[in-house]
């Protein structure tokens, strides 16, 4: 069944991006010393995402959180890399990878995602140094990964991983407490 094209809207949205620009920074003043991360999923909410981007980088935006990978890289080319981008969700397996490359934050809800994103990085490490990615070095649940936060969520995942290897566990809090 054919369904008869919609009649043209009659609702617009115009969004001064140097009135958002100045809002973004008023915000961030606010709250100095913390940074602000700006939520940019779904085309900013339909606005224009890799514009709004730039704007809000160019602002101080402290980072720039997406909703997924594809997200992620655009608002990293608009911004011309100088802003750190993370995604908000978990990453689908196929997607690890490339996010690792493109330098993507990228949020650890349980170990065995903690494994993949480390293997990707040890891959990505040898074949920046001109090695076969896959050479056998070190194991990947050894490599040490940035942490740049704690999320919400990281209690669940934290006594999950309590309880499946406690030595292991209370290192890494005692490491989080000093990054943080």
């Amino acid at each position: 069944m054919k369904r008869p094209s919609p009649a043209p809207s009659r609702v617009t949205l115009e969004v001064d991006l140097s009135v958002l620009e100045d809002n973004f920074r008023r915000i961030r003043a606010g709250v100095a010393p913390l940074g602000v991360v700006a939520v940019l999923k779904a085309d900013a909410y339909g606005l224009g995402m890799p514009e709004i981007a730039r704007r809000l980088g160019r602002a101080g935006a402290a980072g720039i959180a997406t909703a997924e990978l594809a997200e992620a890289l655009e608002a990293q080319a608009a911004t011309g890399g100088r802003v750190p981008v993370g995604i908000l969700g978990s990453l689908l397996p196929d997607e690890i990878a490339p996010a690792v490359r493109a330098g993507i934050r990228i949020p650890l809800s349980d170990w065995d995602e903690a494994r993949a994103v480390s293997a990707a990085a040890v891959r990505q490490r040898r074949v920046a140094k001109g090695n076969p990615p896959d050479l056998p070095q070190r194991r990947a649940e050894d490599v040490d990964l940035p942490v740049d936060g704690v999320i919400q969520a990281f209690q669940r995942a934290a006594e999950a991983f309590l309880q499946k290897d406690p030595e292991r566990a209370v290192r890494l809090l005692h490491r989080l407490v000093q990054v943080l």
